[in-house]
């Protein structure tokens, strides 16, 4: 068996990657995710379609990255803070801080119940843009956010520039590229103060509208800053861009197959149908977990709803749901029925030459088989070198942390439980991949690698039936 390719010089000496090395990894990963956004839109731009909610409150979606000390960022929440306090229904998803002590916090004052917003902390294991639900407008606090949202053609997509682009200095030409069609895929641009409107300019070409709370850049960022009538002048800038954007109304036409499913949070299923009614695209697909291995399950993107004249591609939808029918149809599901019938070095032995032929996503998700089956064939130690060589190529996905504390469990190594605890909590589930283990922390406390192999073999039999098969996406 050749598995030279599962070791790296790495994993001996430095473990796992850092909660820096994950942060950067992740932001590395939403700004990949941009460059393959703008590439789909070059090759069709797909009608936004949306029941409008005018007059009344606007629904407003605003997608954060939290660089830096989030100076920029805790100005956006202020802004949130005040529009939902004259009446929007807002909603801010952001990317964690590592330093952040919790995941659902109010902006604005601690005392102030008037300013409470909802807030949702998305782990950097899943993409950002998955989980923004129907709405009237959505507001990129960054650049590449902005192509990934126009794509979900749900709502308008505004930018609110706050500096990040003319901190990026000087940049390749390819790079640039991608930065102009990112602007140019958003409804509006508005720039947080005059200097930053003329680098726009300058460096991109981008005409960006002042901010109607627009500053001095050089000023403190202030708890009033759109406070008052600056507050009534944003909530007028945005329900104008929703009043001028070209929206459709939503579609009908969809096959939906959910038959044996049942929803992990309430409401998802009434989200999904939402988001359903507002997508172009000729598939939508949501993440289901199904039993895999003994008590371990796996999720699977899964294409649950179609229709023949939607747009090329696959919309992701972040709704997860479980089904109990075992999983039939993994890319490697051969080496899973070895792990099941108990033929765990037969499994490795396979698993470990498919990797000489694979790499990117494909990789990371056979990846986490091949240390498993590592762990149940009793090479622990050389589990352990792979878990961690893997967590190094793929830091953004959590399994492999999970794995490694696996591993050293097997192998009877130490391993820190905290800090195993901490990059999971940072990276939450695997879903920028196309299969991921549910809840990765069942892996190192809830499931040993004795139950992993103590269930009764699973038959071929014990599939769905033809009319009732869950159909695998593939890349959207």
């Amino acid at each position: 068996m050749n598995t030279a390719r599962l070791s790296s010089s790495k994993s001996a000496s430095s473990r796992l990657p850092g909660l820096g090395d994950i942060t950067t990894a992740g932001r590395l990963a939403d700004i990949l995710r941009a460059v393959e956004s703008v590439a789909c839109l070059e090759a069709t731009v797909p009608e936004i379609r949306n029941e409008r909610r005018l007059p009344g409150g606007l629904r407003i979606v605003y997608l954060l990255a939290h660089r830096a000390d989030g100076r920029d960022e805790d100005a956006m929440l202020v802004q949130a803070a005040a529009l939902s306090v004259r009446g929007a229904d807002v909603l801010v998803l952001s990317r964690p801080r590592l330093n952040q002590s919790d995941t659902d916090s109010d902006a604005g004052a601690k005392d102030d119940p008037p300013r409470r917003l909802r807030r949702v902390v998305v782990p950097f294991g899943e993409v950002l843009t998955d989980a923004v639900p129907p709405c009237d407008l959505i507001v990129a606090g960054s650049w590449e956010y902005v192509a990934p949202a126009r794509l979900l053609a749900i709502a308008p997509v505004v930018l609110f520039e706050l500096g990040g682009l003319q901190d990026l200095g000087d940049v390749p030409e390819h790079t640039r590229d991608v930065l102009v069609a990112s602007l140019r895929s958003a409804t509006a641009v508005y720039a947080s103060c005059t200097q930053v409107r003329e680098a726009l300019l300058t460096k991109y070409g981008a005409i960006a509208q002042p901010s109607p709370s627009e500053r001095d850049c050089a000023s403190p960022i202030q708890p009033d800053v759109v406070g008052g009538r600056t507050a009534e002048a944003v909530q007028a800038a945005y329900e104008q861009v929703v009043r001028s954007a070209d929206v459709g109304a939503p579609v009908a036409g969809f096959r939906v197959r959910l038959g044996g499913l049942t929803w992990t949070r309430a409401g998802d299923r009434e989200l999904l149908r939402q988001r359903i009614g507002a997508c172009s695209s000729g598939a939508v697909a949501i993440p289901i977990s199904q039993p895999a291995l003994g008590s371990l399950r796996a999720v699977r993107w899964r294409t649950v709803a179609t229709r023949s004249d939607g747009t090329p591609g696959t919309t992701r939808v972040y709704v997860p749901a479980r089904s109990e029918r075992p999983l039939h149809d993994s890319p490697h599901q051969h080496a899973i029925e070895l792990l099941r019938l108990g033929h765990a070095r037969r499994a490795v032995d396979e698993l470990a030459e498919r990797c000489e032929g694979v790499a990117g996503g494909e990789l990371a998700v056979l990846g986490r088989w091949v240390v498993l089956a590592m762990v149940l064939a009793d090479m622990a130690d050389r589990a352990v070198e792979a878990a961690e060589a893997f967590a190094w190529e793929f830091p953004t996905n959590p399994d492999f942390v999970a794995l490694s504390a696996l591993a050293r469990r097997a192998a009877s190594r130490p391993y820190d439980l905290t800090g195993v605890d901490d990059r999971i909590a940072l990276l939450g589930v695997g879903a920028r991949f196309d299969e991921w283990f549910d809840h990765p922390w069942s892996l190192v406390l809830g499931t040993s690698w004795e139950t992993l192999s103590s269930r009764e073999p699973l038959s071929s039999r014990e599939t769905l039936s033809s009319r009732e098969t869950l159909s695998s996406r593939g890349d959207p």
